[in-house]
């Protein structure tokens, strides 16, 4: 009789072993330790009218939430996904406005709160065909017109989202480039950050900038076209998206 009943206590573990062996193995070797990591990529601006957050799987959670608010000097958070996939795709905003994201995470009935919030800008004006170029590393050679793009946005909070392009021109020993920037403003939104000694010029729409080549030798010269901060952001808050022109006159 005791045979009878080892042997089929040995099939029931058996059993339960094939049959839930996986998820137990799953539950002991996950790590207990609560979610510490809350980061967010926010793309605004690779698509129209779209903002894409994405964030890193946690074993540490069950599930993702994601609250979104107006930025504003008081934020009022809702949530706008729960669940346990790893991006969200936020549409039918409102137009030209910067909204603030957090990430909170749900380990069993357990919520823990994001402390660090990001900002998107939901709006129909998308990244120019040259991105990245917003390193000197990445700098993209001008031969022929470029029809760019940058921008300047500052939240309430004070986080900031920023791009900056970066050019190269190349010219022979002893010459120099002549440059413009073409664009429809009333101010004078543009930075030029010129080679060598990070001179900046804030040229008018149209106006000539002159890259000198001093060596004897040709090189690939670099210069950086951005915005000028408290042009774009008069408060506290604020921002633009700013297209232009670069073209290369000629090189003497």
């Amino acid at each position: 009789m005791r045979e009878k009943i080892l042997k089929t206590l040995i099939i029931i573990i058996v059993i339960f072993n094939i049959g839930c062996g996986t998820g137990v193995y799953e539950i002991i070797s996950r790590d207990q330790g609560d979610p510490d990591e809350f980061a967010i990529e926010v793309d605004s601006f690779s698509e129209e009218n779209k903002i894409k957050c994405k964030w890193s799987e946690d074993e540490r959670s069950d599930k993702y939430i994601l609250m979104r608010s107006e930025d504003k000097p008081l934020l009022k958070f809702k949530e706008v996904y729960n669940g346990k996939a790893k991006e969200y795709e936020d549409r039918v905003l409102k137009e030209d406005t910067r909204y603030i994201y957090r990430l909170d995470k749900l380990r069993g009935k357990k919520r823990f709160y994001g402390k660090v919030h990001y900002m998107g800008i939901y709006s129909k004006d998308v990244n120019d065909v040259y991105e990245p170029n917003d390193k000197k590393g990445e700098a993209e050679l001008l031969q022929s017109d470029k029809q760019g793009n940058v921008y300047y946005y500052r939240s309430h909070e004070g986080s900031i989202l920023e791009d900056e392009d970066w050019y190269k021109v190349r010219i022979p020993g002893k010459r120099q480039a002549k440059v413009t920037i073409i664009y429809d403003a009333v101010n004078l939104p543009f930075i030029i950050t010129k080679p060598y000694n990070g001179d900046k010029e804030r040229p008018a729409t149209n106006a000539v900038i002159i890259l000198r080549n001093d060596m004897d030798y040709e090189q690939e010269l670099s210069f950086k076209i951005s915005l000028d901060r408290n042009i774009v952001v008069s408060g506290s808050a604020g921002g633009a998206f700013y297209p232009y022109t670069v073209r290369l006159l000629s090189i003497e």
